[in-house]
């Protein structure tokens, strides 16, 4: 076994993974590695055969000597590399070495690998290791050791590295109540899929320290409740606030009351995987009426799912999309109570099989590259969720990642109308929840790093600011032009620092300066809900700090669109052709939502409650010129308008002729989070 490594160039004791971690086939490595692993994952041999840090090879093999690497598996291993991963022997190296196998040679080759058996032995049994280790090798996860709850301190503390899809690649025991079965302990756990780390629904390698306890997990005789899982919980939620009531208000206009949505209640005990399409044809796995596989789950005291192993499938094929639903981010079951007290449990999982929706790209027009954006080099992925009924028909979509609002926008002008083909279950069409990413790529293009004119040098930051990498924008949206200053004409600018955490999220926005304070509050309230793949340090996620200003001007198309131009002037004008929503031929139907970002400053005072919002939908659907009517404080009143300034409907008419209409809309902040 190979192993190539980056090593810290400051470290004082490496210690891997911390200071010393594997890179990539064909990337530059500071250590090349060869080991003999065991068919238990222990290093029986190292061989350091390149090093940019010879003085250090011993630590090198003392700190990888203390873990365990996966053995090879036959299904797994490359064609031409033998089955074996053991030291060679003696008669190997006499091979090896050229010579002939004479007798005299055999038979001193024989001799020293009995005599290497017997002391290897000697040295077992005078250390008093050997019967503890035949004690321990038939310890069972979760039968003998299970997760340790919150409230427990843990008998075992072992740390694992778990790669994104959730098998282990490494794992040492840090302290233990029962030392003599630490190499039963991680045996055990290697023959199951642990949950990976997830940023932005997309699952990723992970280091984590996990506590047991050396007592068995309780086994549950009915399947799981379901606190949530893949899909269900975002449209239920959805299904909920369209079917709040809606009223008129005194001063005219149609009210959207946005009520915060109540926890779903629990699922029966019955787990849906999702099934991809193949050539644009659902697979046949979601006909199957009878659970096509069986998921052995634990959970711990709260009920988060800690592993999961396949029990039973109907084909090869559906484990792995199995296993991958149940360890997702979205899963999390009732824990399991006795004697009115919460425990680890193990749960007998039926899952069967659905087809998601799927759309015939041959049939559709898919988006198209704006001229414009095309010109100006921007480019990037677009990812959004959608909500996809029982009829094909798109229902409600949600921009998750879109790095310029340009190609946000074309992105919903394609897909508020695909028309999609229904997910099936047992055949029957339902809704469903999907997400979806669409690429923008010009030939030669680049994707900027962080929103456009956004600056720090890193090397003049303050060291917990500092990074190799910088962050790379996911959702930027721009800020909303004050109503008044807009209607008024004014122009103005304002600067922000913001700080990005290592998850990506901006943890606090400071405004340096502002022409007007407005300008200042739309840019802090837009900046808090940007989003970001974090900056990296040392090849970590890490903090980082930039400064940003923005330019308020009417001429400027990304805040100030062409349509809201044309409004300002008819609203400046003797008579304007903006209709009331409660005149159309039906009601507005929202088809792009965004979710406001509480405030920080808000959250931190427990400021809540109602915001009441007036705003334009224009003749294609578009939520133009908002102003706020009504709010708690300042702070929700512009979260509440940038949400709302990202949502898109159906295009109003009246008489059967698109019209632009004015409508109203109330959105709850809760202690919680805003209204979905």
């Amino acid at each position: 076994m190979l192993l190539w490594c980056s090593a810290a160039a400051q470290a004082a004791a490496l210690r891997y993974p911390q200071e010393l971690s594997p890179v990539a086939r064909g990337e530059a490595a500071d250590v090349r590695v060869r080991m003999t692993v065991d068919d238990g994952g222990a290093v029986q041999k190292i061989e350091v055969l390149a090093s940019s840090q010879p003085d250090r090879d011993a630590e090198v093999a003392a700190a990888l000597a203390a873990w365990f690497f996966p053995p090879d598996r036959e299904h797994k291993r490359p064609a031409g590399r033998p089955a074996g991963r053991r030291a060679r022997t003696g008669a190997d190296r006499v091979r090896a070495a050229g010579g002939a196998m004479t007798p005299a040679r055999r038979t001193r080759a024989w001799l020293s690998q009995v005599g290497g058996m017997m002391s290897r032995l000697l040295v077992l049994v005078g250390l008093g290791l050997l019967a503890p280790l035949a004690d321990g090798a038939g310890l069972r996860f979760p039968e003998d050791f299970s997760p340790a709850g919150d409230d427990e301190v843990p008998e075992l503390r072992v740390q694992m590295t778990i790669a994104e899809d959730g098998s282990v690649q490494a794992a040492s025991v840090l302290a233990s109540v029962r030392p003599d079965d630490d190499e039963a302990v991680l045996a055990a756990l290697r023959q199951w899929r642990f949950v990976p780390a997830y940023r932005d629904q997309q699952p990723m390698r992970r280091e984590d320290i996990v506590g047991f306890s050396f007592a068995p997990a309780a086994v549950a005789a009915e399947p799981p409740v379901y606190r949530r899982a893949p899909g269900t919980e975002r449209w239920r939620s959805l299904a909920e606030a369209r079917a709040a009531p809606r009223r008129s208000t005194a001063s005219g206009g149609q009210a959207f009351i946005e009520e915060p949505a109540q926890a779903p209640a629990p699922l029966p005990g019955e787990f849906w995987v999702s099934v991809g399409t193949k050539e644009g044809r659902p697979l046949d796995a979601h006909d199957a009426r009878d659970p096509a596989a069986r998921v052995r789950v634990v959970a711990d005291a709260q009920g988060r799912v800690a592993a999961a192993q396949v029990r039973e499938a109907a084909a090869p094929e559906l484990a792995e999309p199995a296993l991958r639903a149940v360890l997702g981010e979205d899963v999390q079951l009732e824990p399991l109570r006795r004697e009115g007290r919460a425990q680890a449990a193990v749960f007998e999982l039926p899952a069967r099989f659905y087809a998601p929706p799927w759309f015939d790209y041959r049939r559709v027009r898919l988006p198209a590259y704006p001229p414009e954006a095309m010109r100006a080099g921007l480019a990037g992925v677009v990812k959004f969720a959608l909500l996809v009924d029982a009829t094909g028909e798109v229902r409600d979509i949600e921009v998750l990642e879109a790095p310029e609002p340009i190609l946000e926008k074309a992105v919903m002008d394609a897909f508020m109308k695909m028309p999609f083909h229904p997910a099936l279950r047992l055949g029957q069409p339902v809704a469903d929840r999907i997400v979806m990413k669409y690429a923008f790529r010009p030939e030669g293009g680049a994707v900027s790093g962080t929103r456009r004119g956004a600056k720090a040098a890193s090397a003049d930051l303050p060291e917990t600011f500092r990074y190799d990498v910088p962050p790379a924008r996911k959702l930027t949206p721009p800020p909303v032009y004050p109503y008044a200053l807009a209607r008024a004409g004014t122009a103005g600018s304002a600067t922000v620092d913001f700080i990005i955490d290592p998850d990506g999220q901006v943890s606090e926005v400071m405004v340096r300066d502002a022409s007007d304070p407005a300008f200042g509050r739309a840019l802090q309230a837009a900046a808090e809900a940007w989003t970001f793949q974090p900056a990296l340090k040392d090849g970590r996620p890490s903090w980082s700090l930039f400064r940003y200003q923005q330019v308020f001007r009417l001429s400027d198309a990304e805040l100030m669109p062409v349509a809201a131009r044309r409004l300002l002037r008819e609203l400046d004008g003797p008579q304007a052709a903006i209709v009331d929503a409660a005149e159309l031929d039906a009601k507005l139907v929202r088809r792009v939502s965004a979710v406001p970002v509480y405030p920080r400053e808000s959250r931190q005072a427990g400021t809540g409650g109602a915001v009441e919002l007036m705003f334009i939908v224009d003749r294609d659907g578009q939520v133009l010129l908002p102003q706020l009517v009504s709010a708690p404080d300042e702070a929700l009143g512009w979260a509440a308008l940038n949400a709302a300034a990202r949502w898109r409907f159906d295009p109003p008419r009246r008489d059967g002729k698109p019209v632009d209409a004015r409508a109203r809309a109330v959105l709850r902040f809760t202690a919680d989070a805003p209204a979905p």
